[in-house]
């Protein structure tokens, strides 16, 4: 009997699945503007947690979360946001995938910000 009960409070994957694609809807809803920077950042974050193996919803958090922290200068932070969103379409797809020229232009800005010459 204990074990039934047990079992029962742990959420089954799928019901983590809905969560994070909860959040990350959220995260999406909200506008790109500096003053819900720390909103989004929260949603995201929640979304990549709740993520497990769903490398499509780890790749749209961690996107969000590099454009939150590039708006708010957070240089390192972005710039490693976006590459492990760029990792994450590629494994998901085999390829480069749907990296597009201007995510590459995102990370290459916040590059050269973390990296000066």
């Amino acid at each position: 009997m204990e074990e039934d009960v047990e079992m029962s409070q742990t959420p089954p994957p799928q019901d983590d699945r809905a969560l994070a694609l909860q959040h990350l809807l959220e995260a999406m809803k909200l506008p790109a503007v500096l003053a819900y920077a720390d909103k989004r950042v929260f949603h995201a974050t929640q979304a990549l947690r709740k993520a497990g193996d769903d490398r499509e919803i780890k790749a749209q958090s961690n996107l969000i979360l590099g454009e939150c922290h590039e708006m708010q200068d957070k240089w390192h932070l972005a710039y490693y946001e976006y590459l492990a969103a760029r990792d994450c379409l590629r494994a998901a797809d085999g390829g480069p995938g749907r990296w597009t020229q201007a995510m590459g232009h995102a990370l290459q800005f916040c590059h050269c910000k973390v990296f000066p010459r």
